[in-house]
C-alpha cells in the first residue's frame, strides 16, 4: 500500500513495482494509479498487498487482473502485541504475509 518494506524488500531480494501512495494521509492521483496498473499489467505475477490501517478500495480497483493476488501485510504490526519480542513477529509476519500471496 505504501513504501514501508523497502529494507524487508532489499534484504530479501524482492522487487516492489510501486506504492499506491506516496504519502498514506494523502489520496494518490489518477496519473499515479495509472502508472501502478501499467506496471501491475506487464508483470508476470504479482501481489498487491492492503494494510489493516487503511481502506482497501485502492487495492481492490488494482486487482482487477487476474494475475494479481492480494494479500495483507501489517508493517506497523498493530496487530500484534507489544513487547520485546514485537520485532521479530513483525518480520516473521511479512514474511509470512509475503509468501502466502505469492503461493496463491
Amino acid at each position: 500500500f505504501h513504501d514501508s518494506t523497502q529494507y524487508f524488500e532489499r534484504a530479501y531480494g524482492l522487487q516492489a513495482v510501486g506504492a499506491i501512495t506516496l504519502a498514506p494521509e494523502l489520496p494518490p492521483g489518477a496519473r499515479h494509479l495509472a502508472a501502478l496498473r501499467e506496471r501491475i499489467d506487464l508483470a508476470p505475477r504479482i501481489c498487491v498487498f492492503k494494510e489493516p490501517q487503511f481502506d482497501a478500495k485502492l487495492v481492490k480497483s488494482l486487482a482487477g487482473n487476474p494475475r494479481v493476488r492480494v494479500g495483507t501485510l501489517d508493517p506497523e504490526g498493530a496487530l500484534l502485541p507489544a513487547g520485546p519480542d514485537l520485532y521479530p513477529a513483525l518480520m516473521r509476519a511479512l514474511g509470512k504475509g509475503i509468501a502466502e500471496c505469492v503461493r496463491q
